[in-house]
């Protein structure tokens, strides 16, 4: 055993010790008693140092934590792909002395994607160790990773006004610097990028010079900015300012036209810009009281959809333009219908009776008025009613009594609207 280096260290903890006992002495002349006392304490303290190190021979068991990248061999020509993390710690043991000679670059972790296609995989981590010293554990032992083809698209960037509009801006080009930006990442993510705008900061529309601005996917994806990358961050936007125009706010709307699949119904229509700018001469900007865009039609529609259509105005004058976004994001709903059907002379049930008393309830009948979806609701009838309406009769001391009439268990997708009569007379007899 190499003990060069222990007794290196135990040299400079005599060192130090002897200092300190030449100090200690110092201070303690005057009293020579105690002097003594500690000499002859510090003396058994380096005698038991000696004798650890004389005892110990480096073949004392114990463990060592080493963290080295993970290597990801054999993927396939023209993919690419995100692991859940490029690091393992291995836990290494052995005897101290041979854990000690062990470094980083003594280990290497592998993880073999050969013949994987795209999708997600939890593959384990194999680790090469020119060593007798053996692997206790592995910390993550496994790694997920996502394989994915990697594509390169080309797409023209749009310009956006960002910040608090300035009504007196006068805006009559923008020239970008480049007019496109390339994208690179898993095909799917970047197949479903529809637009990248540079964000023109609304403080420095007025300065009509080139200016430096940000570059943004479109998106309501939070990941996707990480999983793809841009040719460009930044992009130079050139702004050539107008004389003598005013620029208005101005609603987009949209409209729709035929009937979706049969028993739907449209909810909601919502448009995103629900405003732009509209420029131009002043006295044209005031009679542009909104943007409408051309109808959609959702003749047959079977499910919600989202669509991006032209920011094209139908009746816009020729004169004005739309400052902002080149297209819209229309988001449509749909509902299922809902029809309100009367159910006359349901007789009332009777929960909690009591064994041998007699319960009369006047009326016994009852009218109910349900709401639900079309389609379901013309099949209901008087037997198989979507809820239970009753009366509660437990604990019920009186001979007679007006009670409320209940509804319980209604299925989901129907409301009750009203019950008539709400109370009944409630007659006990034994």
């Amino acid at each position: 055993m190499n003990k060069l280096p222990l007794v290196l260290k135990i040299k400079g903890i005599l060192k130090y010790i002897f200092n300190y006992i030449s100090a200690e002495v110092k201070h303690a002349r005057e009293n020579v008693i105690i002097t003594k006392i500690f000499l002859a304490f510090m003396s058994i303290i380096i005698s038991l140092i000696i004798w650890v190190f004389v005892a110990w021979d480096g073949n004392t068991d114990g463990t060592k934590n080493i963290t080295i990248p993970i290597t990801f061999t054999n993927l396939s020509k023209g993919y690419s792909l995100f692991p859940s993390t490029n690091k393992v710690t291995v836990k290494l043991a052995d005897k101290i002395i041979n854990l000690s000679h062990i470094q980083e670059d003594d280990l290497k972790a592998t993880v073999d994607l050969k013949d994987l296609q795209i999708g997600k995989y939890v593959l384990p981590i194999r680790i090469d160790l020119q060593s007798s010293v053996a692997v206790a554990g592995l910390n993550p032992s496994t790694v997920e990773v996502e394989v994915y083809r990697n594509i390169e698209r080309t797409i023209p960037l749009t310009w956006k006004i960002v910040g608090d509009e300035d009504p007196k801006a006068k805006i009559d080009s923008v020239e970008i610097i480049p007019d496109s930006v390339r994208i690179n990442g898993p095909e799917i993510d970047v197949m479903s990028i529809q637009t990248v705008d540079a964000l023109i900061p609304s403080d420095k529309i007025m300065k009509g010079e080139a200016i430096i601005v940000p570059v943004e996917i479109a998106t309501d994806r939070s990941d996707l900015k990480k999983r793809v990358h841009l040719s460009h961050q930044q992009v130079s936007a050139k702004l050539k300012m107008k004389n003598d125009i005013k620029s208005q706010k101005v609603p987009v709307t949209i409209s729709v036209t035929g009937v979706p699949f049969s028993g739907l119904e449209l909810d909601t229509v919502r448009v995103v810009p629900e405003q732009v700018f509209v420029e131009g001469d002043s006295a044209v900007v005031d009679t542009v009281k909104a943007i409408n865009l051309p109808p959609v039609d959702i003749s047959g529609l079977d499910q919600d959809l989202q669509l991006l259509v032209p920011l094209l105005p139908l009746d816009l004058p020729s004169e004005l333009t739309v400052v902002g976004p080149d297209r819209a994001k229309i988001d449509i709903k749909l509902r299922k219908k809902i029809k309100t059907r009367r159910f006359r002379n349901i007789r009332l049930g009777i929960k909690g009776a009591t064994h041998g008393v007699n319960y009369k309830v006047s009326p016994e009948f009852v009218e109910l008025l349900i709401e639900g979806p079309q389609s379901e609701i013309d099949k209901i009838d008087s037997n198989n009613l979507p809820c239970d309406v009753f009366v509660d009769v437990s604990n019920i001391v009186s001979k007679q009594i007006i009670i409320p009439i209940l509804i319980n268990k209604i299925k989901d997708g129907f409301t009750m609207i009203k019950v008539s009569p709400e109370e009944v007379l409630l007659t006990v007899t034994e």
